[in-house]
């Protein structure tokens, strides 16, 4: 059963935009919750029944509705087409500290690749520091996954690797921790403001630091 009610909210980027879930999204999570780059690159379970997936789905939306979790789920969407690619999920929130753990996956595969996931994550990252208050962002990213880790690195930092940390596919493969603070963002942007960031701050996507 899927409790609470759906609020407007809606982030918006150069090419990608995101919001809450919908009940309309269930096929879509179902479909990459179960697919094998799901449990290749971030350790999720595939091979299960439709109804597993359907729960699991129904534990991400009940956690969106409920105020009081520590686990928060997006759509990421194509701007233009306002398609549903991907999901992005902020976990582990601990406001005490102001961490949280992001992760994030575009289920469609035409969409890799592409401007989308650079500009997604200016997009939630700046929501992150700014909306929420958060100063630091930590991410754990596979060995296998070399395109996530390009992405952490710019702009974050490279903290560790936990070796032989996980099985995927009955392989240990070593996992990569990288952060970002918030005053190294805001580093990244005085940086790149006449460059890669130039539009999303024109647009007023990205505040000048």
């Amino acid at each position: 059963m899927f409790l609470g009610k759906i609020m407007f909210f809606r982030l918006r980027g150069m090419v990608s935009s995101v919001r809450k879930p919908e009940l309309t999204d269930v096929d879509n999570l179902k479909k990459w919750l179960a697919s094998p780059d799901f449990g290749t690159y971030l350790g999720g379970i595939t091979g299960e029944s439709d109804q597993y997936y359907e729960n699991l789905v129904g534990v991400m939306l009940n956690e969106n509705a409920d105020e009081y979790s520590l686990t928060k789920h997006y759509i990421i969407e194509d701007l233009f087409t306002e398609r549903a690619i991907g999901l992005w999920t902020l976990s582990r929130i601990d406001w005490k500290n102001k961490n949280l753990q992001s992760s994030y996956i575009i289920g469609e595969k035409q969409f890799r690749g592409s401007l989308v996931a650079g500009d997604v994550n200016i997009v939630m990252i700046n929501y992150i520091f700014e909306e929420l208050n958060i100063h630091k962002i930590y991410s754990y990213t596979y060995d296998n996954n070399q395109v996530a880790q390009r992405m952490n690195n710019f702009g974050g930092t490279h903290d560790a690797i936990l070796k032989a940390h996980k099985y995927i596919n009955g392989i240990a493969v070593d996992v990569h921790v990288h952060s970002l603070t918030r005053g190294a963002f805001d580093e990244f942007v005085r940086k790149h403001a006449t460059g890669v960031l130039r539009r999303h701050i024109q647009a007023k996507f990205l505040r000048s630091r």
